[in-house]
């Protein structure tokens, strides 16, 4: 950070990472170093983003689905594995936590505890203004978290 203060003229400088593994690029620099977070998670977009359907995309932010990631997208919403996000319902669990939609995957831990917010594809956040205010994943007022433009399908039935 001596280096980041001085380079940029701050006694305080914040830096954000943006990053699309939790395990490398959110993990330690929150825990680490606190630094501000980015996770791009390609799983919202493969999984469903509530209120924001593919026909709704502009077409610089339509996912380019080569053979590829056909193979990949399967892979991801397979049924064998479930949810990114949450395991299905289960008797006597609770999925609100502290005000927020409970995440019971071990991913779903990683993202909350060390993402600031997270979102499907850079391209989601590049044309907004510099000064957008994102909700967070520690910002007490929503049950949605820190997702953008909204929260992942399989998170819906437990808002």
């Amino acid at each position: 950070m001596k280096f980041i203060n001085k380079s940029t003229d701050k006694t305080n400088a914040k830096v954000m990472y943006i990053g699309d593994s939790l395990r490398s690029d959110i993990f330690p620099p929150s825990q680490y170093a606190n630094w501000t977070t980015v996770a791009i998670l390609e799983e919202m977009k493969h999984e469903g983003i509530m209120g924001y359907e593919d026909d709704d995309e502009p077409s610089s932010k339509k996912c380019k689905m080569s053979p590829q990631n056909v193979l990949e997208h399967e892979m991801i919403v397979s049924k064998q594995w479930g949810s990114f996000f949450v395991e299905k319902k289960q008797e006597n669990v609770e999925h609100i936590h502290e005000g927020f939609v409970a995440m019971n995957t071990l991913w779903g831990y990683f993202i909350k505890t060390h993402a600031t917010f997270a979102i499907p594809q850079l391209e989601y956040i590049s044309d907004l203004p510099i000064e957008y205010r994102f909700h967070t994943f520690s910002h007490p007022d929503t049950n949605v978290g820190g997702f953008y433009p909204s929260v992942p399908k399989p998170l819906q039935e437990f808002l």
